[in-house]
């Protein structure tokens, strides 16, 4: 039985029990197949799970008073996973088997590894397990899942990654009284905390840009911002939720453009506008319907950011390009 899982699947098959939902709520019933599925090598399992969501990191905390084997094998994966799966052992002792490392774990230890490689854990009496689910490219874990695995003792002797496993050691006990806006700027915290203990292992500035990861980022986040400019709640924190990254990772990837997330939204709004303006199916509509299509509904506003882009009102600006059609023909 697993207490405190309401949106987790939790099913009891030939002696084991295979429980999923606990990372990603709402996913299909427990199976081997399900992407945050475990199986646990007992039948009869008790544990206390608790599941949170902090902006870019998805959370879950595991209290067994039992020893415990838990296993992943994911032989269905056909391709590298976009994430990576941070655990801190906050009680008990165990051990992590991939099949490129070998890790020891006490009340303390962080381990890292990619959440898509078949995995095993072996608690040796009742243990606290608190795993996190992370973006793969907001933390800076590039290359392959082997070598990342391979990594993971070393990345635990970096002092950021110190911060997180404390951090996300005590969080369990104080997520639930956060607001929204708290917990996502915790993940936030939390992704920057690894970024630095990945980069300082491999001797790279925090600071310094990944030419090709970013601009990889970059095109995939203009190509999304373009196919929701009519979306009024189009924000720096909703555009990193959707792509699991942290909202200081975003906001760097546009500064390296010289330029702002705000205001690569409101140019891309106005060169829209602007069309619809000058095309014979829509230059007639009322100035403040075009703005309300494209994401700008108050009419002050669309004034606003029009004049901002181009020197002039958008009313202004239609008549100006009507005369110098007219001068034209």
């Amino acid at each position: 039985m697993v207490r405190g899982g309401e949106r987790m699947h939790v099913t009891t098959e030939r002696g084991r029990t295979i429980v999923s939902g606990y990372l990603r709520p709402g996913a299909p019933r427990a199976t081997t197949h399900a992407m945050d599925a475990v199986v646990v090598h007992r039948s009869h399992y008790e544990a206390e799970m608790g599941s949170w969501g902090l902006g870019p990191v998805r959370m879950s905390a595991i209290d067994d008073p039992d020893s415990a084997i838990v296993s992943r094998h994911l032989g269905f994966l056909k391709e590298p996973a976009s994430t990576m799966l941070v655990g801190v052992l906050t009680r008990g002792t165990g051990h992590l088997q991939t099949a490129t490392q070998s890790l020891a774990l006490r009340p303390g230890s962080l381990s890292l590894y990619p959440s898509g490689v078949p995995f095993e854990l072996r608690f040796d009496s009742a243990y606290r397990y608190i795993v996190a689910e992370v973006p793969r490219d907001a933390i800076g874990a590039s290359g392959d899942d082997d070598q990342l695995c391979g990594a993971s003792p070393e990345i635990s002797t970096m002092p950021a990654a110190h911060i997180a496993t404390e951090l996300l050691g005590s969080l369990p006990a104080r997520a639930g009284g956060l607001r929204h806006g708290s917990r996502a700027r915790l993940g936030d915290l939390i992704v920057n905390l690894l970024r630095e203990s990945i980069d300082g292992l491999a001797g790279i500035d925090h600071h310094a840009a990944s030419p090709s990861n970013d601009d990889g980022m970059l095109a995939r986040l203009l190509r999304w911002i373009d196919e929701h400019l009519a979306e009024p709640d189009l924000s720096p924190g909703r555009i990193a939720a959707e792509h699991f990254i942290s909202v200081r990772y975003l906001h760097r990837l546009f500064e390296a453009n010289d330029s702002t997330v705000a205001q690569t939204i409101r140019r891309r709004r106005i060169d829209r506008i602007k069309a619809d303006l000058c095309s014979p199916a829509t230059g007639a509509a009322p100035v403040a319907a075009i703005g309300a299509r494209w994401g700008i509904a108050d009419a002050t506003q669309l004034s606003r950011q029009f004049r901002a882009v181009e020197g002039t009102t958008p009313a202004r600006w239609r008549r100006e390009q009507r005369w110098a059609g007219d001068e034209t023909s």
